[in-house]
């Protein structure tokens, strides 16, 4: 019996087309989303203020780069090491300390709060995604720093 059913289901006995289902389904979502805009409003904002605290703790690599400028150009001229290296290193030792650290506690406390799906290979996807995302922010920074000296 159950195999009749399924077979029922996946039958596709249609007169309409793929683009026209599609039209129409795209069309009630929508009609949906507009019938609770706090709903949407709600993810909209949240969303944005995640994206500022992701985006600003990639900044914070700055600040340290900001004060050892002078150092750094000192000891460079002197010869006692290239920038790419410097900047390497930088961003190598201060990867657990500024990153991985700080984001296991940012990203458990945001993924409960969001209600996001509760299963541990959701959490490792969304924390993965986001360190890779802060680690690339603070590279980027790193390289913009390294180019404008």
């Amino acid at each position: 019996m159950h195999s009749n059913i399924y077979n029922y289901l996946l039958k596709y006995n249609t007169s309409r087309t793929y683009f026209n289902e599609f039209y129409y389904v795209s069309q009630r979502t929508l009609c949906n989303v507009r019938r609770n805009p706090s709903l949407f409003a709600s993810q909209i904002v949240s969303f944005i203020i995640y994206g500022l605290f992701t985006v600003l703790g990639a900044v914070n690599a700055l600040e340290p780069l900001i004060k050892e400028r002078a150092i750094f150009i000192h000891e460079n001229v002197s010869g006692y090491y290239r920038v790419s290296s410097f900047y390497l290193a930088k961003l190598i030792i201060n990867l657990p300390l500024i990153h991985i650290i700080p984001s296991i506690i940012y990203r458990i406390i945001t993924f409960f709060l969001t209600d996001l799906r509760q299963s541990i290979e959701i959490f490792f996807l969304f924390f993965i995604t986001n360190l890779m995302a802060k680690i690339f922010g603070s590279s980027m920074c790193y390289f913009i720093a390294a180019s404008t000296l």
